[in-house]
């Protein structure tokens, strides 16, 4: 039902279901419709990393999640002869979720559209948007079903989750530019005989290209490899040939069930919100598949925007500082995770002596510089996404600021609303001022060392965002 208290999500895969998911949550009505009426099986998205694992424990998702898929615990980078990198997500201290987990996205899709469904929200398919025009108070969206019936709408909001061909972009006429050249991967889910660890993400580079592995369970990975635009089908024994000579694999694939081709474009919108309107996902950003971080990403969006859509929707907020935010901080992280996809790709260059040059050089930093292996494994998982401070935000310098993450193992059940903390400090428990308005008090006794570290040695009053991130950060005395 889409009516001027509705928010209109445009796309059902991950990023607007779990918009959607996100709005409920904080009593915001929403509505999912999709072109498609089938989204298929096949995808490809694999892996939910460490930070979107904590946004789904707030929607009871993570343990079905985690239950469903196959746990991942790390990343390495290699060519076909040697190790050049390898990033420990059991290093990462402050979450309850230090490592990853492999999940075919129509099976997470299943697990959302079920919490959906016990919320009372269901997904109208066949039903594409073809028009929209901002109002004074809200949205007009022209929709069309798949007999060829047009309708007008009028809803309080709209987001774009409808992918690189958006269509509520190209109705919001935002330019999608795009930074280098496309590159064309094909992929399968086979089962592999050999000894491949199996709850390794594995990234291999040679001369001859690049490949991933992914486990999938069952004895069964995710290849991706890198092929020529065009290209023929590679068969069972074409994707034999790019293990041995991309990852000096050498295995028999037990089936070739299915084989699929797609093409990355590396695009970026240049805002994600025009009036009522706002992109998330491949609808705003796409980019390189190196690093599996794609689609989490775009769990991220949802997450920041979720939020101040419910302001503006249900507390008369002005969209425009607040989504003029959400457009400032989403790309300037979007940004940093495409460094970290051009990162993993510097690993596999050796085209010039520079190149070569260059990944021995980041090879060696990685093994032997455990700070910037902590850094990167950090920035793999998105655990150190930072947003700059608002012009909401006050207070005095610390360990936290304003826009980080608040570590996620504190003593305090997972929230989705805003809320304030008083932080004792880690020296000592001092006298604590009565007046101070808070919801939940972290004592140091009761919270991890890595954890209060990031909260600072002094007691302070925190207040967080329904996101997870810090609005202000306020020393007591």
């Amino acid at each position: 039902m889409i009516d001027e208290s509705t928010v209109l999500i445009v796309g059902a895969g991950p990023t607007g279901l779990m918009t959607a998911l996100e709005l409920t949550l904080n009593g915001t009505a929403a509505t999912v419709i999709d072109g498609r009426n089938d989204r298929g099986v096949r995808s490809k998205a694999t892996t939910i990393w460490s930070r979107q694992l904590e946004l789904l424990d707030r929607h009871g998702l993570a343990e079905p999640v985690i239950e469903a898929g196959t746990r991942v615990d790390r990343i390495t980078v290699s060519t076909p002869y040697r190790r050049l990198g390898t990033f420990e997500l059991g290093e990462l201290t402050t979450t309850r979720f230090p490592f990853g987990i492999s999940i075919p996205q129509p099976d997470f899709e299943a697990h959302l559209r079920l919490r959906l469904r016990e919320l009372g929200i269901t997904v109208e398919g066949g039903l594409e948007l073809i028009g929209l025009e901002n109002t004074a108070g809200g949205v007009c969206v022209a929709l069309r079903d798949v007999h060829g019936s047009t309708y007008e709408r009028h809803a309080a909001f709209v987001v774009g989750a409808d992918g690189p061909e958006s269509s509520v972009r190209a109705a919001l006429n935002i330019k999608f530019s795009q930074y280098g050249p496309d590159t064309t991967f094909a992929i399968t889910d086979v089962a592999i005989s050999g000894t491949i660890p199996p709850r390794d993400v594995g990234y291999y580079y040679s001369t001859h290209g690049a490949l991933g592995l992914v486990p999938v369970g069952a004895g069964a990975f995710r290849i991706a490899t890198g092929i020529p635009h065009g290209a023929d089908y590679l068969g069972q024994q074409g994707f034999r040939e790019a293990l041995a000579l991309r990852a000096g694999i050498t295995a028999d694939l037990v089936d070739l069930p299915w084989e699929s081709h797609f093409q990355v474009k590396f695009r970026h919108a240049d805002t994600y919100s025009m009036g009522r309107a706002a992109l998330v996902g491949d609808a705003a950003h796409t980019m390189s598949p190196a690093g599996g971080q794609g689609m989490n990403t775009g769990l991220q969006d949802a997450a920041n925007l979720a939020w101040r859509i419910t302001e503006i929707v249900s507390h008369s907020a002005e969209p425009s500082t607040l989504l003029d935010e959400y457009t400032q901080e989403r790309r300037g992280d979007v940004k940093r995770v495409m460094q970290t996809s051009r990162l993993l790709t510097r690993f596999g260059a050796t085209s010039t002596l520079s190149n070569r040059i260059e990944r021995e050089l980041l090879s060696a930093a990685v093994r032997f510089t455990p700070a910037v292996r902590r850094k990167i494994t950090h920035r793999l998982a998105q655990l150190d996404t930072r947003y700059a401070p608002s012009r909401r935000s006050f207070g005095e310098k610390s360990s936290l600021r304003p826009g980080d993450r608040l570590p996620d193992n504190l003593p305090t059940a997972p929230h989705h609303a805003h809320r304030t903390y008083r932080w004792t400090g880690s020296r000592s428990t001092p006298h604590l001022d009565a007046s101070v308005a808070h919801t939940h008090t972290l004592n140091a006794t009761a919270v991890p060392d890595d954890a209060a570290a990031v909260l600072g040695k002094k007691p302070a009053v925190i207040t967080v965002r329904p996101d997870g991130h810090v609005t202000s950060y306020t020393a007591l005395r």
